[in-house]
């Protein structure tokens, strides 16, 4: 925790076995554990093909 303010701070990688997964987690709007407010990153090695994913998946619904 940080000492100051007592918030917890800190990472955590999160490995999943499906690239749908990954696509499932970007696609809620919030995160939260223990009752605490998190961010949801891709790590750098990932990100490129996912964000061309997630923007393929979006103009495709909206286009139906």
């Amino acid at each position: 925790m940080e000492p100051e303010d007592r918030f917890p701070f800190g990472y955590a990688w999160i490995t999943f076995n499906k690239d749908d997964s990954i696509k499932k987690v970007l696609d809620q709007k919030d995160h939260f554990l223990h009752g605490y407010k998190i961010e949801v990153q891709l790590h750098e090695e990932h990100r490129n093909s996912a964000e061309e994913d997630y923007r393929q998946r979006n103009s495709e619904e909206d286009n139906m």
